[in-house]
């Protein structure tokens, strides 16, 4: 994943997605929706292929992601 090539609008972008799929948290951040919104901006895919993955390969792609957000 390269978060690097990550903008403000793609973060501004991916927090309306998460907010349009319902995602209640208080801070869109912890968030599991919005860190696979991101982790598939970051990778180049359609988030639904982050959605659809296996629990592992999904907690595995969200571990860097929820990193990258909140350290």
């Amino acid at each position: 994943m390269n978060f690097d090539k990550l903008t403000g609008n793609d973060m501004i972008e991916a927090e309306a997605e998460a907010r349009a799929l319902r995602a209640g948290e208080a801070s869109v951040f912890t968030s599991m929706k919005f860190q696979a919104i991101v982790a598939a901006k970051a990778i180049g895919c359609p988030v639904d292929d982050i959605f659809a993955m296996g629990a592992a390969d999904f907690k595995a792609i969200l571990g860097p992601t929820a990193n990258f957000l909140l350290g």
